[in-house]
């Protein structure tokens, strides 16, 4: 058995980052980038308005009295005639601003009659006016590779002219939940023994969000031989990730290891000092396909997908190492000495604006309900056994927040 932390470190240091594709822009959003994007254009790209009155290159103390000569909005080419003295053009917000105007004076600060505008404040030189490439010139990088593009993301490189961006290729992932007890049509009635294939549907689900293609998804009795036909079939497809769950332990029908050696795996390791999902086991297949065979617990097979499958789903998608936020907890968290605990949790925010951490009751890796209250996960580490409230722990949210490319602390 190794640690949480030994075997983090095997995973960044063996799992490389999948080739890339380019995508159009418009279906990046949740895609991991592949390289450093750049801007083709100036932002903003010309001289415009800030906001809606007259341009003009009056420096004269307030009254004045100018004769508009015309109206400049958004989208118009600038006007080819020159602004005489005496003179403004009516601007519209967005607007190319004439290159011997020098200001942009609010219309609340004006009267009209007729052509002839009275300005009652003169605007400083310059004001109200956004110069071509203020914000960022042609050639800045825009966003970073490893970043996951947001819709924020998406708007930003869309402002500047690009259609399509190089990002990860997606991960292809099959699934294989095992046991006979396991019951995948919910519509069916419990036969004596049996229970809901609650991972099956969970797992799915977490590896949608977290922008993976499920190539396939199975159940599996308890039975080796056609466990090891099934298997044969899923790494036929050479998925970049098997994630499989149940029957990995020590028990008698745990199958799952000796299964894998017959295939030839190699195995990185199995069993780490994690609770829940102390036997989790990550190996690799003759044909490169990466294996995560996850205990069958529900909340097991979670944090195991969560922080020792996650560690390596992100290293595939060419995501940074996930840092944890370290809030002050609500009520003492107890953890066995010499193992790393995941808590169920919940991040809150109390009145005055501070964070604070709930371990929640209920936290048997059996039981589902106690996760309706929870947004995320408490990681107790193996040298911290009891915490006590106020004391510091690391929190995590229930997905990656940077996976979606949004916050996902708030409760």
């Amino acid at each position: 058995m190794i640690s949480f932390n030994e075997a983090k470190s095997l995973l960044l240091q063996q799992v490389n980052s999948l080739g890339s594709e380019t995508v159009p822009l418009a279906l990046s959003h949740g895609r991991v980038l592949a390289r450093d994007v750049c801007s083709a254009i100036a932002l903003p790209p010309f001289t415009s308005s800030a906001m809606d009155g007259y341009a003009c290159a009056c420096d004269g103390p307030a009254p004045v009295e100018l004769r508009c000569i015309g109206t400049i909005a958004a989208g118009d080419p600038l006007p080819e005639q020159p602004l005489g003295q005496g003179e403004c053009w009516e601007i519209m917000t967005g607007a190319a601003v004439p290159t011997d105007c020098d200001r942009v004076v609010p219309v609340e600060n004006t009267d009209a009659q007729g052509d002839m505008i009275r300005i009652h404040e003169l605007s400083k030189q310059f004001s109200n006016i956004r110069n071509q490439g203020e914000e960022l010139p042609r050639g800045a990088v825009l966003l970073k590779a490893g970043r996951c593009l947001s819709a924020t993301d998406i708007g930003l490189l869309a402002g500047a002219g690009l259609h399509q961006v190089e990002v990860t290729r997606k991960v292809k992932v099959v699934l294989l939940t095992t046991g006979s007890e396991l019951l995948c049509d919910l519509e069916q009635p419990l036969a004596p023994g049996q229970i809901y294939n609650s991972n099956s549907f969970y797992l799915q689900a977490c590896l949608r969000e977290l922008g993976c293609e499920l190539l396939m998804a199975d159940s599996i009795q308890d039975e080796p031989v056609a466990a090891r036909e099934i298997l044969d079939r899923a790494l036929a497809m050479e998925p970049d990730l098997l994630l499989t769950t149940g029957a990995v332990s020590a028990g008698r029908f745990d199958f799952v290891p000796a299964l894998l050696k017959e295939l030839q795996a190699e195995v990185l390791f199995h069993k780490v000092a994690v609770r829940p999902g102390k036997p989790i086991l990550v190996a690799k297949a003759p044909r490169g396909s990466w294996v995560v065979s996850l205990p069958g617990n529900p909340v097991a097979a979670m944090t195991g997908l969560r922080f020792i499958g996650g560690t390596l789903l992100r290293s595939l998608m060419g995501l940074p190492e996930e840092k944890a936020v370290r809030v002050p907890l609500l009520n003492r968290a107890d953890s066995k000495e010499g193992m790393v605990s995941f808590k169920k949790a919940r991040l809150e925010i109390n009145d005055q604006g501070q964070a604070r951490v709930v371990i929640l009751p209920g936290q048997s890796p059996a039981q589902l309900s106690p996760l309706r209250e929870a947004n995320g996960w408490a990681m107790v580490e193996a040298d911290d056994a009891k915490l006590q409230a106020g004391q510091l722990v690391s929190f995590y949210p229930r997905v990656w927040s940077d996976c979606q490319g949004e916050s996902r602390f708030v409760p």
